[in-house]
């Protein structure tokens, strides 16, 4: 895989590997007695501080954080704290009313009674990504979704998932490029635009990206991406390159950076053995 952050520079050391991340809101610790603290934090230094100390004078272990990000200009921090009664002889009354001259607001609960060990995030709706409303949908479900589309539709649905891609990777360099543009008042390059909506697409869990080739005078793009969800799951069992999504996806983008169309080829792919898939896209020849 491509080194993820470049050198080190001075005693700080930066971060080369990966690290998965559990996405499901769910929390099951059999025979355990878990709730769900809801915690206003003021957004100063030392609020979590000030919280962490008190689960700990109770010895509640903190097993789980859920909040938005928060930046300089928000006041305060909505969090949902995942905790772990089970060794402690405090009740969660006690650890609520040591938390009420703390914090702007505190409340506790349990969603099923009846399990105290199983926890399932119902306090967050609508779930958002970059400020839209966003669902999470399991690789395997896309996956099969799209090998049965293959099988019912035969060859067109190939060119379908291509389109279905292009018109997502279109409207979605269209809106990190307005962004930049309108909110951030920034003027990038098209290649540094590119880079960070790649980067974003490996935030979500597509795959890892890298751009290899991002020549706009001679029309010649190439990627490389590695665990492309589209093929991760049918890694060597395929003799031709299957990431027809994904190659929609980078001529959208092209398209909605440069403006001409272009044609993809899919040279390499982790479906018929390869190590990574790779793009080649060439402006279209009319």
């Amino acid at each position: 895989m491509p080194n993820i952050c470049g050198d080190t520079h001075g005693g700080g050391g930066k971060i080369y590997s990966f690290h998965a991340i559990d996405l499901g809101r769910t929390l099951y610790d059999p025979g355990r007695n878990l709730y769900v603290f809801y915690v206003v934090l003021r957004n100063v230094v030392g609020s979590f501080k000030f919280v962490a100390e008190v689960f700990s004078n109770f010895n509640v272990n903190i097993l789980h954080i859920a909040m938005d990000p928060v930046t300089h200009d928000v006041a305060e921090g909505h969090v949902h704290f995942y905790v772990d009664f089970t060794d402690s002889k405090a009740s969660p009354e006690d650890v609520a009313k040591a938390l009420e001259p703390l914090v702007v607001k505190v409340g506790y609960d349990r969603p099923f009674m009846e399990y105290p060990d199983f926890i399932i995030d119902n306090y967050h709706f609508p779930l958002r990504v970059y400020g839209e409303r966003a669902i999470i949908v399991l690789a395997s479900f896309m996956q099969g979704m799209f090998d049965e589309f293959k099988k019912i539709a035969g060859s067109g649905a190939e060119a379908m998932i291509w389109n279905l891609g292009y018109m997502g990777g279109y409207r979605g360099i269209k809106g990190v490029t307005e962004f930049f543009e309108k909110m951030a008042k920034r003027k990038l390059s098209s290649y540094e635009i590119v880079k960070i909506y790649l980067t974003a697409l490996r935030s979500l869990g597509w795959g890892i990206f890298e751009v290899s080739t991002w020549n706009e005078a001679d029309g010649e793009f190439t990627f490389k991406v590695w665990e492309s969800f589209e093929s991760a799951h049918i890694k060597s069992k395929r003799e031709t390159p299957q990431c027809f999504f994904i190659s929609g996806v980078l001529c959208g983008v092209v398209k909605g950076l440069v403006g001409k169309e272009a044609t993809p080829k899919e040279t390499k792919c982790i479906a018929i053995g390869d190590e990574y898939c790779e793009f080649h896209i060439k402006y279209r020849q009319y």
